[in-house]
Order: C-alpha cells, then sequence, then structure tokens
C-alpha cells in the first residue's frame, strides 16, 4: 500500500466529516491513509478508520471553495459542490474521473461510526441529561461558527421555533457551545452549555444516540450526523445542501423553493436527496422596544422572510418523527 499523511486540522468540524468520507475513496484505491484532524476532532478520524498523526509539517489541505460553488446546477451534480470540486486536488493525489469518484463518494457509508468510541459513563452521562425530558427529544443547532449570515437563523426565527416545537409537546436540546443563541426559560428545554458542560465529540455523539431527531443548519452538527443513525433535518435559507452536504438517506434538506425549483426536482429524482421546498413570503416585522445591546444585534436581513416558518420546520420534523416506529 502506498502511505498517505494530509493535514486537515484549520477547518471546522462539518469539513472534517467531509474529508472523513472522501478519503474513504483513497483506502479503497489502495492508500494507508493517515490524517491531522487537531485534537478536537480526532475522533471523526479514528471513527472513520483513518490513521492519525501529529506531524504539522505534512501537506496541508487547503480545502478550497471553487467559483460557483454555491450555485447548483440542474444537469451536473458534483461541480457545484464544494466536496465533490475538492476531489482529486492537491494534495491529495490524482484518483481518476471527478464524476465517477462523486458517484462512488456519495455511496460512502460511515453511519454508527461514531458508536464505538462512546463509553459506557459518556452514555450514561448523555442519558441522564435527557432523562427528565418529554418524547420525542429534538436536538436543536441554529448558530454556527462560519457564514453566519448565510446559515443562522435569526434570533427571533429561534425563539418562534423553541414555542413551537414546545407547544407540540417535544423536549428541546440547544447545540449551543458558544451561548450564541437566543434563550426562553421552559421546564422541557435543555441549553448544553449551561445545563451540562462543554462537551466534546463522544459526549455529542452519546447525545445523537439517546435523542430523537436533530434539526440543524449547514455546520458541523448537521454533518456530524452521518457518523451516527440519528435522523436530521437540515434548515438551509442561503447555502444550497447539495453544493456543502453529502447525500444521507435519513436526513430531509429544508430550502427555498422559487430560484431552485427545478434544481430540486432533478436532485430529487436521483434518489439520494430528499428535498422539501419552503416559499418565500413578504414578512412585516413592527419595531420592537430594544436597549443598545438588542438594537446592535438587529439585522437587516432580520427583516425579510428568508426562512422557513417555524410551523413548517415542525411540522416536517413530526413528519420525520412519525416514519419511525416509535421513539427512544
Amino acid at each position: 500500500m502506498t502511505d498517505m499523511r494530509i493535514k486537515f486540522d484549520r477547518h471546522g468540524l462539518g469539513d472534517v466529516v467531509h474529508v472523513a468520507h472522501l478519503l474513504q475513496l483513497y483506502k479503497r484505491h489502495g492508500y494507508n491513509v493517515s490524517v491531522n484532524f487537531g485534537p478536537r476532532n480526532r475522533d471523526v478520524a479514528i471513527a472513520a478508520g483513518l490513521g492519525t498523526h501529529e506531524d504539522s509539517t505534512a501537506p496541508d489541505h487547503p480545502w478550497m471553495y471553487f467559483d460557483g460553488w454555491n450555485v447548483p446546477l440542474v444537469e451536473n451534480e458534483y461541480s457545484s459542490s464544494k466536496i465533490g470540486r475538492n476531489i482529486n486536488e492537491p494534495p491529495l493525489p490524482y484518483l481518476g474521473n471527478r464524476a465517477e469518484l462523486w458517484e462512488e463518494l456519495c455511496g460512502v457509508n460511515l453511519e454508527g461510526a461514531m458508536y464505538d468510541l462512546i463509553g459506557s459513563a459518556t452514555q450514561n452521562a448523555a442519558n441522564v441529561f435527557l432523562a427528565t425530558l418529554p418524547r420525542p427529544v429534538i436536538l436543536l443547532h441554529t448558530h454556527g461558527n462560519s457564514w453566519a449570515d448565510r446559515k443562522n437563523l435569526a434570533d427571533w426565527m429561534c425563539l418562534e421555533l423553541y414555542k413551537t416545537m414546545l407547544h407540540a409537546g417535544a423536549g428541546l436540546v440547544l447545540l449551543d457551545w458558544h451561548f450564541r443563541v437566543p434563550m426562553m426559560d421552559h421546564a422541557n428545554l435543555r441549553h448544553v452549555g449551561r445545563d451540562w458542560e462543554q462537551i466534546g465529540l463522544r459526549q455529542l455523539a452519546a447525545l445523537y444516540r439517546a435523542a430523537d431527531l436533530l434539526i440543524g443548519i449547514d455546520s458541523g452538527p448537521l454533518h456530524f450526523a452521518s457518523l451516527t443513525d440519528l435522523p436530521a433535518l437540515g434548515v438551509f435559507h442561503q447555502h444550497y445542501p447539495t453544493c456543502v452536504s453529502l447525500p444521507r438517506a435519513r436526513n430531509v434538506w429544508l430550502c427555498r423553493g422559487g430560484p431552485y425549483a427545478a434544481v430540486n426536482a432533478a436532485r430529487n429524482a436521483s434518489g439520494r436527496w430528499n428535498i422539501v421546498s419552503y416559499s418565500e413570503k413578504p414578512k412585516h416585522i413592527e419595531p420592537r422596544p430594544t436597549g443598545p445591546v438588542q438594537r446592535k444585534r438587529w439585522k437587516p436581513v432580520d427583516l425579510c422572510d428568508l426562512y422557513p416558518s417555524a410551523e413548517v420546520i415542525s411540522m416536517e420534523a413530526f413528519k420525520m418523527l412519525q416514519s419511525v416506529s416509535c421513539f427512544h
């Protein structure tokens, strides 16, 4: 076998998960792959069956954003995918025809891989954390670390979603490591940082194993679900799902319909994506009396309805839950 060592320690969890899938192609093609994902994400490499190293001088993969990476094309899926376009890109060796490799990549399945790393104490702690919540237990991730204006849900949208899901009887867990999300008091709402601790990937995987559904934006926790068996509802408003994700049978992708209607239909016709369109409607929000801190957080994007409504997200979430025979 040919040894291949790369460094990929400057990127977030979502990109790390995608690279872990991509490197499976190199394993299949006879490479002995070793990767430096950095200490926070090292478990992704272990779960994916990759070798690990801490060599800071190993070739670094820049994970390029190519022109047109977020402009989906009806006829050519991989060419507008950030992941697909990085196939064969140095320092990765050339493997062959990119279109054929994209098809192979879409078939890589690492579901449940993280579960082998969870010890009984970690799983028990996650179970205790969720024990007093009603079923279904839904994990919610609304604020990421990058491209906030293109990925995150606005604070007012988050509060509407909390109220809608809690009114429907769900238990909610806010996945928030940096205390960025808006909070509200409710007996059936938990915040991982406030009510548990600053959890790592093994604790996060234990939560996924014990929960019933994840609702997430285009960020690490959504893509991390592909290393578990937790169904996930991805909520997209400016990035397009197939440009920044890999297909997964347990996922539903909620995105804008109008400008993407033809692409959505083509992706769904491929049989490996389940994209649900929502309609953009004008939304008029009355000015709210706010102090200086609150006013500073009020952005122009909050004043138009780029997002699906809380009711639409909740409806799609419960559709997914009904397709499962029972809650945990």
